[in-house]
């Protein structure tokens, strides 16, 4: 599920205000997001044996742009932004924690010159020192992603994969997996956490929003897969 967005402030505060009835609206779907985790991390205290051999699926997606820092003037090219670093740190700690192969998957949005999938590898091999086995550079969605990594690893026997993606995004990236025939083990990454005294975050802010829209376009896009698949399966 998407973490929490903005939070209200007291009831009084929005009965004085013109803009408490959408207010309340975005706070009421913030709350929702935020109930229950159904990949929770202490699903991977203990890994997999290292006598089944299973795959990591580094996976990045186009539409919420979890991949790319376009032009980069410190880097001088594209490269991996934060969201895709924060799904990469993660795969390097299965990585070292499983030792098993890694597959990274991510085309050329938006005009880039290098895929999604370079950049992963790159990062991961030069900055994380971890190997890349598989490189998919083709896929421009979570669905396309899913058929094209399947292919890959068919090939190589492997049907049992981790995937790694944000906790956000995880619930509709296992539906696009599953249906593309693997048996998913969710790994996902950055949760949605508190800190000790978290008052302030009951005041409106631009994060808020911003998690908000994860929350309505994960929704969205799992409601569409959900109809594409029964389509596919009708058809």
């Amino acid at each position: 599920m998407i973490p929490a967005a903005a939070c209200a402030p007291s009831r009084t505060t929005l009965r004085e205000t013109e803009s408490g009835v959408p207010f309340r609206a975005i706070c009421f779907v913030a709350r929702l997001a935020k109930g229950g985790q159904p990949f929770a991390a202490p699903r991977f205290a203990h890994l997999i044996p290292k006598s089944q051999r299973r795959a990591l699926v580094g996976l990045n997606q186009r539409f919420l742009s979890a991949g790319i820092y376009f032009q980069a003037p410190d880097y001088v090219s594209d490269t991996v932004n934060r969201l895709g670093l924060e799904r990469l740190r993660y795969a390097a700690r299965l990585y070292r924690a499983t030792a098993k192969p890694i597959l990274v998957s991510g085309g050329k949005p938006q005009e880039s010159t290098i895929s999604e999938a370079a950049q992963m590898k790159s990062a991961l091999v030069n900055e994380f020192k971890v190997p890349v086995t598989w490189e998919e550079p083709a896929s421009h969605t979570t669905f396309e992603s899913a058929i094209d990594s399947r292919s890959m690893l068919k090939a190589a026997g492997i049907s049992r994969i981790y995937l790694v993606t944000h906790e956000w995004h995880m619930r509709r990236a296992v539906l696009a997996f599953e249906a593309a025939g693997f048996a998913v083990i969710p790994a996902p990454t950055s949760f949605t956490t508190l800190p000790p005294d978290p008052q302030e975050l009951y005041l409106p802010n631009p994060q808020g929003l911003f998690e908000s829209y994860l929350f309505m376009h994960e929704v969205c896009g799992w409601l569409w897969y959900k109809l594409k698949i029964l389509v596919e399966r009708v058809f």
